[in-house]
């Protein structure tokens, strides 16, 4: 019987600033998986073999505002996710009613939405679909100008007219909390969170696709 890792590669890139594996973490407060230790506050969510299971719009999972975590050039999230549906929903988000930073969600026709700064800057990838766990990536490359959206192995770029700017807005997984009337809750199993804080091109996307989603098949 194949061996598999608990503790994945690249959790020992300098470049990951954040490491979440939710199934395995149980209790209300938890320290993060990576180097950084960031304390992660649980409202609402069970603990599942999967992950964090979401079945109520108050469910959140809350990551402070870091240093670390507010990167302007650089980005890449990726998320392990089983959303009970599609629609016009938030996944996580660095942004409230008056500072947006970035946010990565789903429109009303089941695409995936990668956002930073404004509405207007946007990158679209489609489709997924409910109740299948899914591999959904965003990421942000200042030099290039794009932003580009994944879905599993698929992506899609596009450009954006503004860069991403700082802000001291915590990280909410679960929807867009720090925005009061527009949260937009995703309720669902949130397996990983990751986030470097560089552009991971495509094949180092796929690379920890594969080594993170034994626990999803």
């Amino acid at each position: 019987m194949k061996k598999v890792r608990e503790i994945p590669s690249f959790v020992y890139d300098p470049s990951c600033v954040l490491y979440v594996p939710l199934w395995k973490r149980d209790g209300s407060t938890f320290i993060s998986d990576d180097g950084y230790g960031h304390l992660c506050t649980v409202t609402g969510a069970t603990w599942g073999l999967q992950g964090r299971i979401h079945t109520d719009d108050n469910d959140t999972i809350i990551i402070p505002d870091a240093d670390s975590l507010d990167m302007t050039t650089n980005l890449s999230v990726l998320l392990w996710l089983k959303p009970t549906a599609t629609g016009g929903t938030i996944f996580i988000a660095k942004r409230s009613d008056t500072s947006y930073s970035w946010e990565m969600g789903g429109d009303g026709s089941g695409n995936l939405l990668v956002r930073i700064n404004s509405n207007t800057n946007v990158a679209t990838q489609g489709t997924y679909s409910a109740n299948v766990f899914t591999f959904f990536g965003g990421t942000y490359d200042s030099a290039a100008g794009q932003i580009t959206a994944y879905i599993n192995n698929s992506s899609s770029q596009a450009a954006y007219s503004t860069a991403i700017t700082v802000n001291t807005v915590n990280i909410s997984l679960g929807a867009r909390f720090y925005y009061p009337g527009a949260e937009a809750y995703t309720n669902g199993t949130y397996g990983e969170l990751i986030i470097f804080n560089r552009t991971l091109p495509p094949t180092e996307m796929e690379r920890v696709r594969q080594e993170t989603k034994w626990r999803y098949a």
